[in-house]
């Protein structure tokens, strides 16, 4: 936004030019819903990550087993 504004050390971007920038956002049923997909897929990873570290467990365990 600032490079469409032209903003540089001689054009400094001042609370008044800052007022005029317009950041076009989803509606807020959109967020909501990208929020809550974004915590599912969070919550698969974390139950992912917990069955890799648990894999290096067992691995190990099948190795002293066997050698």
């Amino acid at each position: 936004v600032g490079t469409e504004m032209r903003f540089s050390r001689n054009f400094r971007a001042s609370i008044d030019r800052i007022e005029g920038i317009y950041i076009p956002v989803p509606p807020l049923e959109i967020q909501a819903k990208l929020i809550y997909e974004i915590e599912i897929l969070e919550t698969q990873i974390a139950e992912n990550q917990e069955i890799i570290k648990k894999s290096a467990g067992e691995k190990q365990a099948v190795l002293q087993k066997y050698l």
